[in-house]
């Protein structure tokens, strides 16, 4: 069951916290000098694109609105000594929205909260469609990093898209390290996640959106499709490596995965989260990609001691248990072909059909309906294109050299893809021979393991990529 209250009081903060911008005059923003010379309680918009010199950020703790207007501001931050590191170093009571951060951003070792837009924010601060195509990294073993925020304590996340490579640290996440209080909604990553770290105290947490949950966090309607690599983690995660024990009636529901997952031999992995805990509610979710089966590794939840129900995953793209330990409730794997159109409409939760877009021949997707200008997002269109191969094959087994099966010829918008649609399938190795035309029919050539891979070619570039093996 969800918990509506809660969810209206962050609705309703954040449209509160957003709608500042209205109710004060705002000042323009057009150059670098300006931007980092901003009053901390200020409302500014920016009217232009910029570059901050490097190493430059706004430093100080900025409780203003930001308006940016769908605007860029590229940074270079390179080895930083401050303790919270991004675009902004700290956020109270703040509005960012309609911005995107490109560049790089790059915390050192005294670094503990670092993110594309934010490193720390504290008190109710909202972030509302903001796009970080920046890498984001940081050499301290025990940080927080984030595609848009390092370390979140308070407040809303909402149409939020990552699509630069992260890389740390303790909590590593594409959109959040690590969340204590927030609502996050409608956020997306297509970004590479991964942690480079070893610590010889605690764990390390790497997923798509939030790396670690330790307090009440209403989520949904949220997608990943970037690779999300946990060699050396001990939780990860699709969507979230780990929700901690004990919290009242967390939830994440109809939310989706379509991005590699890969754990190693010590991880908890799961296709959608890494560990459920106690108190926590996982509805309506699904998974349609592959989860390497190494360690502890579940195609929807690696470990479960919290309340999952009504989640779906491809049996043909992944070829683990839907959950691998704990509470071993809730999940269905299906065939490809039983997972497209309209065919979970009947199965998800009512409450979460909403929250759901169906197509003929594609997977569902989370679909923004209070919000129109958001839906059919790349990601969320990459994430609804299936291969279909024939019942009895899987991905880590294909057809034998010498057949066919289909791929998806419908980019999500009633176009068959092509070049002018700016929708394709191609393959790294020559394995599987893709077609370049709207037909969808691909051949098996050899023996071998592949790579095939989706892209929508834009500005910027959003891709997904499948792994196949033939014997």
């Amino acid at each position: 069951m969800r918990n509506i209250s809660f969810k209206n009081f962050l609705l309703a903060m954040t449209l509160s916290i957003l709608s500042m911008t209205a109710i004060y005059s705002q000042t323009a923003i057009s150059t670098a000098s300006q931007f980092l010379a901003m009053s901390p309680t200020g409302n500014y918009y920016l009217d232009t694109n910029i570059v901050l010199p490097v190493d430059s950020m706004y430093t100080g703790i900025f409780s203003g609105t930001f308006d940016g207007r769908n605007h860029k501001i590229t940074v270079s931050i390179t080895n930083s000594s401050a303790a919270n590191v991004g675009l902004f170093s700290q956020l109270e009571n703040a509005s960012i929205h309609n911005l995107i951060v490109d560049g790089y951003v790059i915390g050192g070792a005294s670094s503990q909260c670092v993110g594309g837009f934010v490193g720390i924010t504290e008190y109710a601060s909202g972030i509302e469609y903001c796009t970080n195509l920046a890498d984001v990294t940081c050499s301290n073993n025990n940080s927080s990093v984030g595609g848009i925020v390092g370390t979140f304590n308070s407040g809303d996340f909402y149409g939020c898209v990552n699509n630069g490579t992260i890389t740390g640290g303790k909590y590593v996440g594409g959109i959040v390290g690590r969340v204590n209080t927030a609502g996050i909604r409608f956020c997306k990553n297509s970004g590479t996640i991964q942690s480079e770290s070893y610590t010889e105290n605690g764990y390390i947490y790497v997923a798509g959106i939030i790396g670690y949950s330790a307090g009440f966090s209403y989520m949904h309607s949220c997608t990943n499709i970037g690779n999300i690599l946990g060699y050396n983690a001990d939780y990860v995660g699709g969507l979230v490596a780990y929700f901690e024990d004990n919290i009242t009636t967390s939830e994440l529901y109809a939310s989706s995965n379509s991005g590699i997952i890969e754990g190693g031999k010590n991880s908890i992995t799961g296709g959608v989260v890494g560990y459920v805990g106690d108190g926590v509610e996982v509805e309506s979710c699904i998974n349609t990609n592959w989860i390497e089966p190494t360690g502890i590794a579940g195609a929807i939840v690696g470990g479960n001691n919290g309340f999952v129900n009504n989640c779906f995953f491809d049996e043909q793209m992944c070829v683990v248990s839907g959950i691998a330990s704990g509470i071993i409730v809730g999940t269905t794997g299906l065939l490809t072909q039983d997972m497209l159109g309209y065919n979970l409409q009947s199965l998800f939760s009512f409450s979460s059909i909403y929250f759901w877009k169906f197509s003929d021949n594609l997977y569902p997707y989370p679909s923004n309906n209070d919000a129109p200008i958001f839906i059919n997002h790349p990601i969320d269109l990459l994430s609804a294109a299936p291969i279909y191969l024939p019942p009895g094959y899987n991905i880590g087994s294909m057809p034998p050299p010498g057949t066919t099966f289909e791929i998806s010829n419908n980019d999500g918008r009633g176009n068959l893809y092509s070049f002018e649609y700016k929708y394709q399938w191609n393959s790294f190795t020559g394995i599987i021979n893709v077609p370049l035309r709207p037909d969808n029919i691909a051949t098996v050539n050899s023996s071998g393991q592949d790579t095939l891979r989706i892209i929508f070619v834009d500005d910027p570039i959003y891709e997904k990529i499948v792994p196949v093996n033939v014997p």
